[in-house]
């Protein structure tokens, strides 16, 4: 499995990649950009915001406890 910090390492600047955002959202939210093994997430909101890597595993099964409704009490 590959070290999530591992995929910071081909990026030396996160505004060259190509972020995308919700089609739901009002401008503000959670941004994505796939790279090599995974994607990096920030804040649109926070100004030079952290980006965080999530590897391609740890997205599967994020999005696959999301589409089971594992998380819908966030939103209560």
């Amino acid at each position: 499995m590959t070290d999530p910090q591992d995929l910071l390492g081909a990026v030396t600047d996160p505004a060259t990649l190509t972020w995308q955002r919700s089609t739901f959202t009002q401008n503000t939210c959670v941004e994505v950009a796939q790279v090599p093994g995974g994607a990096l997430f920030r804040n649109s909101t926070i100004e030079n915001s952290p980006v965080v890597p999530y590897t391609t595993d740890e997205l599967r099964a994020f999005i696959l406890g999301v589409k089971n409704g594992e998380f819908d009490g966030l939103l209560d």
